[in-house]
């Protein structure tokens, strides 16, 4: 439903009400993915394997750490990507994140998922579990694909250098490093190196 194909359908079927489509498609999948949790979660399913200790506290970290990423991610998106801001008169701007975490991973909305729901299998090792982690997964990884091509055409070469500099998913420790020593740097001689 995110394509830009199926957008331009519904935009013709829509006509001036296709300024609410993202505020209904956000509220549709928000319900269908309460629908598939309660079903999840109602169903028996093999216990696949028992968790070590020492595995569960890395699980439950890994899992609080994934939460963190997608609130950050959930704050810096939501006004614009839940279709709420038809509601107000404030104004969109079209450009590509690249600041904050976005300087580090392309998509950490999905990348705090993946973390979580995997941790979560860590935690309740069960076949149901496992089948909904791989299919969560999947669906992901073509989902980047299709969101990256539809950023390419929004953006072009912008998002090309982008994407050719930050990771996708799993943050690259040596960018990690070059830009918070870098920005330490700046922060801390910052105004000396002005001065000079």
């Amino acid at each position: 439903m995110a394509s830009l194909w199926f957008k331009k359908i519904i935009q013709k079927i829509t006509g001036a009400c296709y300024q609410w489509y993202r505020l209904f498609y956000s509220c549709l999948y928000a319900f269908l993915l309460l629908l598939l949790i309660v079903y999840q979660y109602t169903q028996k399913s093999e216990l696949l394997f028992i968790t070590p200790l020492l595995i569960n506290g890395a699980a439950v970290i890994a899992a609080l750490t994934g939460l963190w990423v997608m609130m950050l991610s959930i704050k810096r998106y939501f006004f614009t990507l839940s279709g709420i801001a038809v509601l107000s008169k404030q104004q969109i701007t079209s450009t590509p994140l690249q600041q904050g975490i976005n300087a580090y991973i392309r998509h950490p909305l999905y990348s705090g998922t993946l973390l979580v729901i995997w941790s979560l299998f860590l935690l309740f090792p069960f076949l149901n579990n496992a089948i909904a982690c791989t299919v969560i997964t999947l669906y992901t990884l073509i989902g980047i694909r299709l969101e990256e091509n539809k950023l390419i055409l929004e953006f072009g070469d912008l998002y090309r250098i982008y994407k050719k500099n930050v990771p996708m998913l799993i943050p690259s420790l040596f960018r990690f490093l070059k830009l918070y020593h870098s920005s330490f740097l700046v922060h801390c001689f910052g105004k000396c190196l002005v001065e000079i």
